[in-house]
């Protein structure tokens, strides 16, 4: 299983504080560990790959207790936009980068971009269960062939 984990307000409250949302960290670590998970953090809260701060992420999952082995990547909105791009789906980069306009202007949320990044060539979907936890999305068990959304309430 591969989860793609969102940051804030599902563990912790924004960037800048980095509040712990405890009742959440504990929910998803053991859904984490019950299911041998591998993690992916997926926010648009960094908009590029260069605004990451890797301290924040690393005590993210070390909060969740995700073993280094566990550990995939970061991805930011700029791997969402480029990833419609690829699609056909967003002509504009810097457009589509502006806060709010991938949703108003090209009709993507975060659970549709999950959906075009696991379907990308090799398709996640087809080797392991990917699953969105995401305080956007709506809990669907039925999203998509091999793939679900959660929202952390839910967990």
């Amino acid at each position: 299983m591969i989860i793609f984990l969102d940051i804030e307000n599902t563990v912790i409250d924004d960037l800048v504080s980095c509040n712990w949302l405890e009742d959440n960290c504990t929910k998803i670590s053991k859904f984490i560990s019950d299911n041998n998970a591998k993690v992916i953090l997926y926010t648009w809260g960094w908009t590029e790959v260069k605004e990451i701060d890797y301290n924040i992420a690393n005590n993210i999952f070390d909060k969740l207790g995700v073993p280094n082995s566990k550990r995939i990547s970061v991805l930011v909105k700029e791997n969402s936009v480029e990833r419609a791009m690829q699609l056909g789906l967003v002509d504009d980069f810097n457009t589509a980068m502006i806060p709010g306009m991938m949703t108003s202007e090209y009709c993507i949320d975060k659970t549709t971009s999950f959906l075009q990044i696991i379907h990308a060539k090799p398709r996640m979907s087809d080797t392991e269960k990917c699953v969105l936890i995401d305080d956007t999305a709506d809990t669907d068990y039925n999203l998509d062939h091999n793939a679900i959304s959660i929202n952390p309430k839910d967990v």
